[in-house]
């Protein structure tokens, strides 16, 4: 299963993301993981609400955070503004591969890469 990291988000590779999520888990030992979402098209789709629905049993909760209400997302504010404001503001890439490699280094040396053997198409 491959999850591309910089893919579009939408319904299929939210579900791949949480499959890799659920590898993850897996290894660790741990129990359950629960994720709070915003309401993002790609996180409230039937596809994406089906899946979920057939994995809260086994492992998965989901809480949804209040349509908007960015500011109650810490990713939004920490990581989304460091990134903007640390790699993004005032550069320009020639390229869309040099700018999503910065993006990487920037996110390994700031929170570790957890991923390593997932295929995140970088």
């Amino acid at each position: 299963m491959t999850y591309d990291f910089y893919g579009k988000m939408n319904s299929i590779n939210t579900i791949n993301h949480l499959e890799n999520l659920y590898i993850q888990i897996m290894k660790t030992g741990w129990k359950r993981l629960i994720l709070i979402w915003d309401n993002a098209s790609f996180h409230v789709s039937q596809t994406v609400l089906n899946y979920i629905n057939a994995q809260k049993e086994k492992w998965l909760t989901i809480i949804y955070l209040p349509k908007r209400a960015p500011y109650l997302n810490p990713n939004e504010r920490k990581v989304n503004q460091q990134i903007k404001s640390n790699i993004c503001a005032n550069r320009f890439y020639d390229h869309i591969e040099e700018q999503k490699t910065a993006v990487s280094k920037y996110l390994d040396k700031t929170f570790g890469r957890w991923y390593d053997d997932i295929n995140y198409g970088t």
